[in-house]
């Protein structure tokens, strides 16, 4: 610029191209903001990191449990709302969790986010059964197994769903980038 100053050159349109070229910028940023973040129940999140860690800590659950250790499956299990899962009652801690448990149910409390809920896991009583079942020394979890195995395959498609849904925002943000504004920028401060 200070080149193009001192050659004597109008610059009298540059503050304009600078000011769409930054607008141009804001508005692909605000596209891929909005349309990446998500609820995780109280928290932001990305859903696509969200959801692709879901299907292997799952795996690693239904491995432990395969293996008789239900104390490795709790641990391995790293959902939204464990902590709660853990010193709550049921009622209260699905009624916390249900607009994000059960997605397609009308919004109560919470309409703004509609369509921006990442999905929780009901695992509330999965928890329950294998701390009973740790603590009487059971070993028999097939129906813990195939519960996970559900969560599992529920997973995977919102995994897909996610990675589709991102190139999408991506694309359009792509379309919102200030290209020709930065080349039409470059010539006029040659």
């Amino acid at each position: 610029m200070d080149e193009a100053l001192s050659s004597g050159k109008d610059l009298s349109t540059v503050e304009s191209l600078i000011a769409d070229y930054n607008q141009g910028q804001r508005d692909a940023a605000k596209t891929i903001i909005m349309g990446t973040q998500y609820l995780d129940v109280e928290s932001v999140a990305y859903q696509a990191h969200y959801y692709a860690n879901l299907p292997q800590m799952f795996d690693t659950a239904i491995s432990a449990l395969n293996d008789g250790d239900a104390a490795a499956a709790i641990s391995a299990l790293k959902l939204s709302g464990k902590y709660y899962s853990e010193f709550l009652d049921k009622e209260t801690w699905y009624k916390t969790y249900q607009d994000s448990i059960v997605l397609d149910a009308p919004d109560r409390e919470i309409l703004w986010a509609k369509g921006r809920k990442l999905k929780a896991y009901d695992h509330y009583d999965l928890f329950e059964s294998l701390r009973a079942k740790a603590e009487n020394g059971r070993t028999d979890f097939a129906d813990e197994i195939e519960t996970l195995q559900t969560f599992k395959v529920d997973a995977l498609q919102r995994v897909a769903s996610s990675y589709a849904s991102d190139k999408a925002v991506f694309e359009k943000a792509s379309k919102e980038l200030p290209l020709t504004l930065a080349d039409e920028l470059i010539e006029a401060l040659k």
